[in-house]
């Protein structure tokens, strides 16, 4: 589930499981995504398209951008760069 996916990557990304508003907000921020995405197929063609691997055909695009989205705020967070 969306809640799981998101506790999985945060977990990963900063060493413990995310507060339960943490959860909220990154979830919200995924569907949000996920409705822009599908609304505006060609706006997640082009964010999957930076970078120096191709995107995976056998994945949604509307639902990898979304995650892609939800991936980056993770990463950005100051918690994640500055962890020891």
């Amino acid at each position: 589930d969306d809640a799981g996916r998101v506790a999985h990557a945060f977990r990963l990304a900063t060493g413990r499981l995310p507060r339960a508003a943490e959860t909220e907000v990154l979830v919200r921020l995924y569907r949000s995504q996920l409705n822009v995405f599908r609304a505006d197929a060609t706006a997640a063609d082009r964010l999957l398209g930076v970078g120096d691997s191709p995107r995976a055909a056998e994945f949604d695009s509307a639902e990898l951008g979304a995650w892609t989205v939800v991936a980056s705020a993770i990463l950005n967070l100051d918690e994640t760069i500055t962890k020891g």
